[in-house]
C-alpha cells in the first residue's frame, strides 16, 4: 500500500497503527529516546542512525503532527 514501509509485518496485512495523533503528548526527548532505545514493539535503530539524524526524525515528526 501507498505510504507503508515495506516490512514483513505490513506485507501480511498486519499495518501498525499510526502514532502522529499521540505524539504531540511526548516530548522530543522521549520521541528521541525512542528513535534511539526502541520500545515494546519498536526495535532499537541507534546504531543505523547519527544524533543528528535522530533529531531530525524528531523535526519531522513534529512536521507531521501539523497536517494533521
Amino acid at each position: 500500500k501507498q505510504g507503508f514501509a515495506k516490512t514483513k509485518i505490513n506485507e501480511l496485512g498486519m499495518i501498525a497503527p499510526t502514532i502522529i495523533p499521540l505524539t504531540p503528548f511526548f516530548s522530543d526527548g522521549y520521541l528521541y529516546h525512542k528513535t534511539k532505545y526502541g520500545g515494546a514493539v519498536m526495535p532499537a535503530m541507534g546504531y543505523a542512525a547519527t544524533a543528528e539524524e535522530r533529531w531530525n526524525i524528531v523535526n519531522y515528526i513534529r512536521e507531521l503532527e501539523k497536517r494533521e
